[in-house]
């Protein structure tokens, strides 16, 4: 029945979450309901218009369709997405994906609690500060930061060599010189006006 979109879904894994839009959100409280999050719905649900050459697949009508058809038997879809103002306008439309979320980049507080994370099974020397680290990381995606850390164990066991025993400041301040984020200030000045109509 839904299994063509249901299929396309399952291939998309990746959450890259900007923009969290949900849809169908009228759920009776005794209503049988699915919950389901779609990543990635600007790879799937695009506009026809204008396609990118990294998009695997083309947007098409039958696809929104069932997804209106989904809709309309009780499910709750959740869509993430950092690439909002591609989405076809009319599944933003009331009934379909009609709330939109903007969840910002991490703040200073959250990337040191990103950066904790990220290092809690690296061995780092006393001089590390995620704290400056942190500062120096504005616009930096939890993924962003993700990769900050996993290059600057690299840098230091490709220096080091086998015998490094733990990572150094100097390594994440290395790997910061050749990182830039994946977020622009323009990026985030749109998706902000998009949440704002």
């Amino acid at each position: 029945m839904h299994g063509g979109f249901l299929q396309l879904l399952k291939k998309r894994k990746e959450l890259i979450p900007l923009i969290g839009i949900v849809g169908c959100a009228a759920l009776g409280a005794t209503a049988a309901s699915i919950y389901f999050l779609l990543t990635k719905p600007d790879v799937i649900l695009n506009k026809t218009r204008n396609p990118e050459p990294w998009e695997t697949l083309d947007p098409s009508t039958p696809q929104k369709m069932e997804l209106q058809e989904v809709c309309n038997k009780d499910v709750l879809i959740v869509a993430a997405t950092n690439r909002p103002e591609v989405l076809d306008s009319a599944l933003l439309r009331p009934g379909r994906l009609d709330q939109i979320v903007y969840v910002p980049p991490p703040d200073l507080e959250a990337r040191v609690a990103v950066l904790r994370v990220c290092t809690e099974s690296v061995p780092l020397h006393p001089d590390v500060c995620l704290q400056d680290l942190a500062a120096q990381t504005e616009l930096f995606s939890g993924a962003d930061l993700q990769n900050l850390c996993r290059e600057a164990a690299l840098l230091a066991l490709r220096e080091d060599g086998l015998e490094v025993s733990c990572v150094t400041q100097k390594y994440f301040l290395k790997a910061l010189r050749s990182l830039s984020p994946s977020l622009s200030p323009e990026q985030l000045q749109q998706h902000f006006q998009l949440f704002q109509s």
